[in-house]
């Protein structure tokens, strides 16, 4: 903190400095300071002779509060000249361009505060990548990103194989699988991440990794935001939208929605949308310059509607019924159904259709407005509907083998898989 203790600090430049002695003078890296400014002096000095020192403002000045805008502007336009300056054939394609180069999760979440800023509401953003997964989540006011490079559906497949990751991702096969096959078709994974499932078996296995991954970003962002820990990994949020070849090449997109549910376990009532084209990163980078044509863009369908989820927080017994719904349609009429905890229930609604949705918990069961709390709001249909996942939080995976694989066959049925 600002004119806070030195000794600790100043104990850790000793450790830089020394460690930055013993690397060639070319391939010393760059320090960014931002800590007690009390100190930035002696750790210019004292690191200024050995390397480049970039100084921001401090990420905690008190113990109460948090400035990470600064130093993380900073971080990104070092990547940009550093690590994007490696790429074969980056500068003279740089040349080429009238505009100056982002990187994919920059401009990725620069669309994920725009949609936060249309909808006036939080909005989260999910890219699973071959070598990162990307956490974007955004409000009105702030944005926040975390770049998770050690995960996703390629190489860091292999920095990850052990047998406790084996298991666990045999934990969300509906069929057996040995743990060498599975570990053979990680290995492939890593060295040819662009391949595609070509059996149901592989579709199964790919598309449990990605629960994995997307389970353990998702965990990781939490911990780091402090996200307040109510049985979902994530906070309420109005709109998702994710990205990301896994999801989007998905036979049919209800599987998308479900491995997101099954990975992030959200709860509230919300949108879901899907990078179909990959073209987010493109529009975030775009809508800098020229704001209206990435809206006329967008307006033309390039995302797909995956439709709404209902996620109820709620403690009851498996069967007993939590909530009632009713939805208003405008072509297929009235529909009631009655929602027990456990189910995991798709209604159709078509894509662009609205309809008025009448939510009606019961006494201790919350949809996001509070316990017990009702609300009618108006949505529209999506290739997958409207989804109820009822299944609790966090969701509790039978221990015997033969019960939950039988489980999740269920639900891969009741999404249209």
């Amino acid at each position: 903190t600002d004119n806070g203790d030195s000794k600790r600090l100043l104990g850790i430049l000793d450790v830089v400095a020394l460690s930055l002695g013993l690397r060639e003078v070319g391939k010393r890296p760059q320090v960014v300071y931002a800590g007690n400014r009390a100190l930035r002096e002696r750790v210019t000095a004292e690191l200024g002779s050995q390397t480049t020192v970039h100084v921001a403002d401090n990420l905690r000045p008190t113990v109460e509060t948090e400035h990470i805008g600064e130093v993380a502007n900073l971080v990104n336009t070092l990547y940009e000249e550093l690590k994007m300056a490696e790429l074969p054939g980056f500068g003279e394609v740089v040349a080429w361009s009238s505009y100056p180069p982002q990187p994919t999760a920059r401009a990725f979440s620069q669309m994920v505060r725009y949609f936060a800023a249309l909808y006036q509401e939080r909005v989260l953003g999910l890219d699973l990548g071959s070598n990162s997964v990307t956490i974007a989540v955004a409000d009105e006011k702030n944005l926040q990103v975390a770049i998770h490079s050690n995960r996703g559906m390629g190489e860091p497949i292999a920095e990850f194989l052990d047998a406790g990751v084996v298991r666990e991702i045999q934990k969300w096969l509906a069929i057996d699988v040995a743990e060498d096959t599975l570990a053979d078709f990680l290995q492939t994974k890593a060295l040819y991440p662009g391949t595609m499932p070509m059996t149901d078996e592989e579709l199964q296995v790919e598309q449990a990794l990605a629960r994995y991954f997307l389970r353990e970003a998702a965990g990781g962002a939490a911990r780091n935001w402090a996200w307040p820990a109510a049985g979902s990994t994530v906070p309420p949020f109005a709109l998702l939208l994710l990205r990301g070849q896994a999801l989007t090449q998905a036979p049919r997109s209800a599987q998308a929605l479900l491995m997101a549910l099954d990975a992030l376990q959200p709860t509230g009532v919300f949108a879901v949308a899907l990078d179909q084209y990959g073209v987010l990163p493109a529009l975030g980078l775009l809508a800098l310059r020229h704001p209206l044509p990435a809206v006329q863009i967008l307006e033309g369908g390039v995302l797909l509607d995956l439709g709404w989820v209902v996620a109820p927080r709620f403690r009851a017994a498996q069967g007993q019924t939590i909530l009632r719904v009713r939805v208003n349609a405008e072509k297929q009429g009235q529909l009631n159904v009655e929602v027990a905890a456990g189910d995991l229930t798709l209604l159709p609604l078509a894509p662009g259709e609205q309809a008025e949705l009448i939510l009606e918990p019961s006494r201790r069961v919350d949809v996001g407005f509070g316990p017990g709390q009702g609300k009618t709001i108006t949505i529209h249909g999506g290739t997958a509907g409207l989804v109820i996942d009822a299944r609790g939080r966090p969701i509790e995976l039978p221990k015997d083998q033969e019960e939950r694989q039988a489980l999740l066959q269920r639900w891969r049925w009741d999404m249209g898989g």
